[in-house]
């Protein structure tokens, strides 16, 4: 009995341990423009999320703060360093780029990122940040990389480019994971650049996004060595740390879940409003929700409904949309068998697979999916629309977004913050000019990329309804895959 009672005591101090680690946010950021004689580019100090607080996974519970970069640098180069997560792979990388390959994918990046998103990087003008265009190679030579700005955490917020034909600061983490992209479209075809693990691994060759806004530059010689950790945004629940603190600590679903979304509370889907457990979830073909043609199969019998009406389709028969005029037309062998102008409805007594985009889902050739479907015009184009339950969604989001093998406790958490985001999604209109709540890709959760599992129906089916609440409304269940050591805040990141 004593044993006993010392093992819950040892547990029970070391979850008190960890917990000791969470920090409120308060301070944004170390702002190093003036030390750096430069002007100050100001910014919105945004606003605190309660339930999003800076979390420490390291196990020696040091937060580096200020403005002295080779603080950094020894600690993103630290190897030994362990912590909550420090199972993963990208707990701690490293990559190098000779002067020429950096300043060839810099003069590329910058002046790309720049055309697409016209607030990421602002240019140094009469002692000024202003942002106006970029020319092609906007650089010129490169003279230096500095970090002018990190988060409280440690996440990088403005990253100065000097160059021979000026000064430009990137601003944001995810451009400046952009920017930092060693692609082969920006280093050229014929180079390989490796970004290596702790152990010297390779984690991924010309990577088109920099794993994490997390790290730390060092220069030496004719290369620029970059240190860093983690994989992802860095806000909200690492979920390799889940796995760790699940499998090494002790910890349930629902002390994941507090950990990362501290002040946050359980609730029920049955409390939101007009929610009918049902979603709406726009299918991409190449990330993209515009479709030339779409073609479903079903091993039961289809029915279609259109503005001319229903019919039927026989079982294991091909059914081919496209667009003609402001009409959609139903061919079967070539054949129409129906014209509508209103959106058509598809279902079926069977799941209904989609032939005309492809996953990666091993168990069949194409992705197979429940519920119903909506086929209808959007411009030149055609919206692929899966009406779905969303724990039938869950169960193909899940297993999309977290590695089966990472255990039951761990997926549950990744099921509560999958269904709390979709409810989000439910209710923020952000895709309401497509008559959807969400859409199959990162933009909100990867849906149907990977296959099932019964642990995974088993994660789901065990958190059925529940989501995290905060004053009776669904939070931002942000997730990620590997944390650095320290988790980032909202206003840090966007």
């Amino acid at each position: 009995m004593k044993g006993i009672i010392g093992i819950i005591l040892l547990l029970l101090v070391g979850c008190s341990s960890i917990e000791k680690k969470i920090e409120k946010d308060s301070k944004l950021d170390n702002n190093c423009y003036i030390e750096r004689k430069l002007p100050v580019r100001e910014i919105s100090s945004g606003n605190i999320v309660p339930y999003f607080n800076l979390v420490n996974d390291t196990e020696n519970g040091k937060k580096i703060d200020g403005c002295k970069e080779e603080k950094y640098v020894d600690f993103y180069k630290n190897t030994k360093i362990e912590g909550n997560g420090s199972n993963s792979g990208y707990w701690r990388w490293s990559v190098s780029f000779s002067d020429e390959d950096i300043n060839r994918m810099l003069n590329k990046n910058l002046y790309n990122l720049k055309k697409n998103v016209r607030t990421s990087v602002y240019t140094l003008k009469n002692r000024r940040w202003v942002l106006e265009n970029l020319q092609t190679n906007p650089i010129g030579t490169l003279k230096d990389i500095v970090i002018m700005r990190r988060g409280n955490s440690g996440i990088v917020m403005d990253l100065l480019i000097v160059g021979t034909k000026g000064s430009f600061v990137v601003v944001k983490e995810g451009n400046i994971r952009r920017v930092l992209n060693f692609s082969t479209g920006s280093l050229g075809k014929k180079k390989t650049i490796s970004l290596k693990n702790r152990n010297g691994k390779i984690l991924g060759n010309n990577m088109r996004m920099f794993p994490s806004g997390f790290f730390a530059i060092e220069k030496k010689g004719k290369n620029y060595n970059f240190y860093g950790g983690g994989f992802g945004h860095g806000v909200g629940m690492p979920q390799w740390t889940a796995y760790d603190l699940a499998k090494n600590k002790g910890y349930n679903y629902k002390d994941i879940l507090m950990r990362y979304y501290n002040g946050a509370e359980i609730g029920k889907t049955s409390s939101i409003n007009n929610f009918k457990n049902e979603l709406r979830v726009g299918i991409t073909n190449n990330s993209s929700l515009l479709h030339r043609n779409i073609k479903l199969l079903s091993s039961g019998t289809i029915t279609l409904k259109g503005s001319s009406g229903k019919t039927k389709v026989s079982s294991k028969r091909t059914v081919e949309f496209e667009k003609s005029g402001n009409n959609t037309l139903a061919k079967v062998f070539g054949k129409t068998i129906m014209t509508s102008k209103a959106p058509i409805e598809i279902s079926s007594n069977k799941d209904i697979q989609v032939l005309s985009i492809k996953r990666n889902i091993r168990a069949e050739k194409y992705p197979t999916y429940k519920g119903k479907f909506e086929v209808k015009i959007y411009g030149s184009s055609l919206l692929l629309i899966n009406i779905v339950n969303i724990e039938d969604y869950l169960k193909k989001v899940v297993s999309s977004e977290m590695p089966i093998s990472f255990g039951l406790e761990p997926l549950k958490a990744q099921a509560i913050a999958a269904r709390t985001f979709a409810i989000s999604g439910f209710l923020s209109k952000k895709y309401s000019k497509y008559g959807i709540h969400v859409d199959d890709t990162v933009s909100s959760q990867v849906y149907n990329n990977l296959d099932g599992a019964s642990i995974v129906d088993k994660a789901v089916n065990e958190t059925k309804g529940k989501i995290l609440l905060y004053n009776n409304r669904p939070i931002e269940t942000y997730f990620y895959s590997t944390s650095s050591g320290h988790s980032a805040t909202p206003r840090e990141v966007w």
